[in-house]
């Protein structure tokens, strides 16, 4: 039974999305991932929004603590199940032109920052690799922290920024994944940030 990359992010790093209340049509941009902490009083939850808060009642209102920290709340998320590279071959992702496709339609998605990027291999047998080459690859949109990173078939990597602080910018707006075997590479990727504009 395929998983999907929600119930894959709620399992595996006990992340769940929340819906923000918006005036109009809301879509899946418009949200936040709050990751569930136990503690002995129960279970609360602390958003990876917020740079050093508290953990916040999972009964608070959606939005406020963000709001009253003074940070930058998630409004751009991205994600892509199921996608493919091809034997030795790439797949680049332009942070400054993404598209992700609702119902149909195509809803264009600026990151100005990124707080956190997911990458699961669904594969059973390809390796996946995230790229450190190139004037504009992901090393440089994490601010030179991120080496080449392999993924084993089956495995997840994660890196989460709760302050949004990896700004994208023309030299800085690319994730680069690569297919170094001769098998097909299936996998998910999310990355959640700030829109620009």
């Amino acid at each position: 039974m395929a998983i999907s990359l929600e119930t894959r992010l709620v399992s595996e790093i006990s992340w769940n999305w929340q819906d923000l209340p918006t005036s109009g049509s809301a879509t899946r941009t418009q949200g936040r991932f709050r990751r569930n902490l136990a503690f002995s009083g129960g279970t609360s939850s602390s958003d990876p929004n917020l740079s050093g808060a508290d953990p916040v009642s999972s009964t608070e209102e959606n939005g406020s603590a963000a709001e009253s920290d003074g940070t930058q709340a998630v409004d751009a998320l991205w994600f892509q199940e199921n996608a493919e590279v091809a034997p030795f071959a790439g797949a680049i992702f332009d942070l400054n032109e993404m598209i992700q496709v609702v119902y149909g339609s195509g809803i264009p998605i600026r990151f100005a920052s990124l707080c956190t990027l997911y990458v699961f291999n669904r594969s059973k047998t390809a390796p996946l690799v995230l790229v450190n080459s190139g004037s504009t690859a992901a090393s440089n949109v994490l601010e030179g922290t991120l080496v080449n990173v392999m993924v084993p078939p089956g495995g997840h990597f994660v890196l989460c920024d709760p302050a949004s602080s990896w700004t994208v910018t023309s030299a800085r707006n690319e994730i680069q994944i690569q297919n170094p075997s001769s098998s097909l590479l299936t996998y998910d990727l999310l990355l959640t940030g700030t829109r620009n504009g």
